[in-house]
């Protein structure tokens, strides 16, 4: 058995052994709750599978006996498990020096930085409370109480800024937080952030509340709708309680310093973690990590000096020195408290022994006489080949305090776990190298020289005096230089890349009829997949079969979902169906359901402060039922019997935390239904991906849908000749104006003159070909392309993108095109995503999970928002839909992406002359 880890599994070495006693290859077992298990396995599946080589690799499904709430992952180990291998911590205690650091810059870092920690992308104001929150110990401590809701007690939800008023015997009420963990023997949950509060992947508030009532009709995914609780513990009170054991009451903890056993001080943990969690923003690079890089999780082979890495249920998007972080908190924490046992040294030792590492790893070349005893050069040497490769990772590799501000949180953050209590002087240690990392983050820090190097280098008498106002004029000349000469305008971002995409999405229209003479039969050659499946099901009907089924159609904002809801579900099904429109039962007709619809904040910045919009959802999750939609939606006939086609439109413009709630109730719904009784249910569902995405990807659905569920993405018409062009335009216009007016244009002549400017500006912008295939742009263009006939490329996506914006607002309360603050997010998404290598050939961009663009104020960043909260609903982007496991959007119309290009170097430059694709 390798060490144990904190989460409860267990990993072995183990030998198969057929019945008839022939042994197998070693292999690697790991064993724990069902839960970790499963979350592994998905972390395996999406971010390791095919793309960390040399890395033990999963060797099938979870295997779970039948009942259990246990499972196990077997796992191959390099080499095939020929050779006995070791934890990193035990291959370190009897390795050379030399030996580790070749495993480490020959094996280790090659492996993990080309494939995860390399591979990063910039974020420029990246606050460390979204990514290192969960290094402490959780906000709050609570034993739950019975709800008294007669009383008025002070709310906490996610959106809660700040918890430093909350004491503990203070009595709350919790809203809004989702379960992250159970622990049934204490019937404690711990409870975080829900996704869509911006909490991907890593944004973490943690609370934790015992005791509680109903545990068991709890699940991880859940979200609380409301539970009181006492305080019993809070963040500060457990650091402050923690850090006194583990120093000892001799050392005083309540001054801004504190002083070290052996002499000096150093700046006080204490007192300084709230500001660098919640107030430092920092430029870093973000890239996958592992997430929970101990030593155990890293196995060497002594013999070849291979490495394998094992437990990948923390793998995420993250700033990309999570694990190297993770190996120096581990050397100090275990391996070093060890050496200065042996030395009969106090932890107060690890203050030198950090000064000497920052002038070696960041300051000037390593100083092994300045160490108290030979016995720690081992870890001094492995720590600077972690701090070396760590500044590969820097955001600028010549400012170690990136590091620093994340250390320092690692360390003070290892307070928290139990195990190092085993470990003599292993949490004092951790503390006292907390306050020394601060003091190198001061900004009047120098490492200390020896005497005679600083002696001749201080000038001193007449010529000192001479040189330092010699250095006084030259910083006088140096100001009036820049006084005289402003600065250089911002670099122009370059727009080939997505000017490219947009030229090679156009179409070359040519001269011939319209292919087709409705719009239905564009749609089913654009969608053949979805028509002939329309098709079976209809079939399938008049054949009177027993069915049910599941179909979820999503596609692009305005491509033509609502057209195909009402003209080919509806209008051509040949049995009895309903609509169940969200928009509506959610707006004007909430008179119609029996639950309380209120406004929820979707779109906010990351610390909840500012909400730009808000989307309606359920009031108390409690209160939803499924019946109530489809009662209000006529899907009754017959008594209580179902009609056989439902259809439910408009998932996207609702709130996650409602369509998470009608997806699941659609699913039982399909699940149990009785064919004995209901010979024929099949549902559709129509919206944006991102109105699926939540719940695809929820791991509490059901995979038993699966056999019933059938997905198709909803492509626009294809418009390949000017006889489709002029078709188009028709139908459109006959569309809006109503078919009276439109017979009335006819005969006086303006509607030829409609189509014909259609047309040409269809072929005078080769943009507006692909463009037009969505419906919402085709009406768009039908007035104003006989109204400004002369526009330029310019005006006319200036134009189209207001149009846009102004449709998502009347959608999604999104912010207009004038909105500065909401424009200028737009456009740092743009530019963040601009370059050849983020774009594939549809133009589609990977978007971590935690990826955020500044919010700012006055010129400076003072807050942040998720990439994915504002493309979600924005009304010109859309998420790929099959790859939910690794995000991809990209904007749409593929031409809003070189636009918004343009507008961030105009509004940075005012010198700057757009640039358009087309010449």
């Amino acid at each position: 058995e390798f060490g144990m880890g904190l989460s409860g599994c267990r990993v072995f070495r183990v030998r198969p052994v057929d019945m008839d006693g022939t042994a197998h290859t070693p292999a690697l077992v790991k064993i724990g709750p069902l839960e970790l298990i499963e979350q592994e396995w998905r972390a395996y599946e999406t971010w390791v599978k095919n793309r960390l080589p040399r890395i033990a690799w999963v060797t099938s499904t979870p295997i779970i006996p039948k009942g259990s709430d246990w499972g196990g992952l077997r796992c191959e180990l390099v080499g095939g498990g020929i050779f006995e291998v070791q934890s990193l911590a035990d291959y370190y205690r009897q390795a050379a020096a030399a030996d580790i650091i070749w495993v480490l810059r020959k094996r280790l870092f090659p492996i993990m930085g080309r494939s995860w920690w390399l591979v990063n992308r910039a974020e420029r104001t990246f606050r460390l409370q979204s990514d290192y929150d969960r290094l402490l110990p959780v906000n709050l401590i609570l034993t739950a109480a019975a709800p008294d809701m007669s009383a008025e007690l002070p709310i906490i939800h996610p959106g809660t800024s700040t918890f430093a008023d909350i004491h503990i015997g203070d009595r709350l009420r919790l809203q809004g937080f989702q379960v992250a963990e159970l622990d049934p023997g204490r019937r404690m949950l711990t409870l975080n952030l829900p996704p869509d509060s911006g909490s991907q992947p890593a944004a973490s508030r943690r609370l934790r509340i015992e005791q509680v009532a109903q545990f068991q009709h709890y699940q991880v995914g859940d979200l609380i709708d409301s539970i009181d609780g006492l305080v019993t513990a809070t963040r500060p009170a457990m650091l402050a309680a923690l850090a006194g054991h583990a120093v000892g009451e001799e050392v005083a903890l309540d001054g801004d310093t504190i002083p070290l056993p052996g002499g000096g001080r150093v700046p006080n943990p204490l007192r300084r973690y709230q500001t660098i969690l919640h107030d430092t923003f920092l430029e870093v690079k973000l890239s996958t990590v592992h997430g929970d890089f101990n030593l155990e999780n890293i196995l060497v082979d002594p013999d070849t000096r291979d490495v394998t890495v094992i437990d990948f249920a923390t793998v995420r998007q993250g700033h990309a020195l999570h694990d190297l972080l993770r190996i120096e908190t581990e050397i100090v924490t275990k391996l070093i408290p060890e050496a200065l046992s042996q030395l009969s040294l106090g932890p107060e030792s690890i203050r030198p022994f950090y000064h000497s590492l920052h002038q070696a790893a960041f300051g000037g070349t390593p100083q092994p006489n300045t160490l108290p005893h030979p016995i720690l050069e081992k870890p001094f040497a492995v720590l600077a080949a972690v701090r070396q490769e760590a500044r590969k990772c820097f955001f600028n590799p010549e400012d170690h305090t990136e590091y620093y501000h994340a250390l320092f949180l690692y360390l003070l953050g290892a307070l928290k776990f139990r195990n190092l209590d085993e470990i003599p002087h292993a949490k004092s240690t951790a503390f006292f190298a907390a306050g020394t990392v601060l003091e190198l983050l001061a900004p009047d820090f120098k490492p200390a020289r020896p005497a005679a190097a600083a002696a001749e280098a201080a000038p001193s008498g007449k010529w000192g005096r001479l040189l330092a106002a010699a250095g006084l004029l030259i910083l006088l000349a140096v100001a009036l230089f820049l006084f005289k000469c402003p600065p250089e305008p911002p670099e122009q971002i370059s727009n080939q890349a997505v000017c490219e995409l947009d030229r090679q999405a156009a179409i070359t229209l040519r001269e011939g009829p319209a292919a087709y003479d409705d719009l239905p039969a564009y749609f089913a050659a654009a969608n053949p997949a979805l028509y002939q499946h329309l098709a079976a099901v209809e079939e399938a009907y008049l054949a009177s079969e027993p069915h049910k089924g599941l179909t979820y159609v999503w596609g692009a904002p305005g491509v033509g979902k609502s057209f195909i809801s009402r003209n080919q579900l509806r209008d051509r099904f040949p049995g009895e169906n309903c609509v169940v429109k969200l928009s509506d039962l959610f707006g004007d007709d909430s008179n119609l359901v029996n639950f309380e619809i209120v406004a929820k904040p979707d779109l906010m910045t990351v610390d909840g402060q500012l909400a730009f919009d808000s989307l309606p959802t359920v009031a108390q999750s409690r209160d939803y039922q499924l019946d109530t939609l489809l009662d209000a939606g006529g899907c009754r006939i017959e008594g209580d019997k179902l009609v056989p086609l439902v259809i439910v439109d408009d998932l996207d413009e609702v709130h996650t935390e409602s369509s998470n709630l009608i997806l699941r109730s659609l699913d039982r719904l399909v699940l149990e239904a009785d064919l004995s009784q209901q010979q024929f249910l099949h549902v559709v569902v129509l919206g944006r991906t991102e109105g699926f995405a939540p719940w695809y990807q929820n791991a509490k659905r059901n995979d038993d849908i699966s056999p019933y569920l059938s997905t198709y993405w909803l492509d626009g018409l294809e418009l390949l000749t000017i006889g489709d062009v002029e078709f188009l335009a028709a139908n459109q216009l006959s569309y809006t104006r109503g078919e009276e007016t439109w017979k009335e244009m006819v005969q006086d002549g303006s509607a030829a003159a409609h189509i014909e400017a259609f047309q040409r500006a269809l072929v005078r912008h080769p943009f507006l070909t692909y463009s037009a295939r969505t419906l919402a742009v085709a009406t768009m263009i039908t007035d104003r392309a006989l109204a400004n006939p002369d526009d330029t490329e310019l005006e006319l996506k200036s134009f189209l993108f207001d149009e846009l914006l102004r449709r998502a607002a009347e959608k999604h309360g999104r912010p207009l095109a004038g909105d500065g603050q909401y424009l200028r997010i737009l456009e740092e998404i743009a530019v963040s995503y601009a370059g050849a290598g983020h774009l594939d050939d549809a133009g589609y961009f990977n978007v971590a999970a935690g990826d955020t663009v500044p919010l700012y104020e006055q010129g400076r960043p003072v807050d942040q928002v998720l990439v994915s909260d504002v493309l979600d609903h924005s009304g010109i982007a859309v998420l790929e839909p099959a790859s939910y496991s690794l995000v991809r959007y990209r904007f749409d119309p593929v031409w809003v992406h070189a636009h918004l290009v343009e507008l961030r170097n105009q509004r940075l430059n005012s010198n700057h002359a757009y640039r358009p694709c087309y010449q």
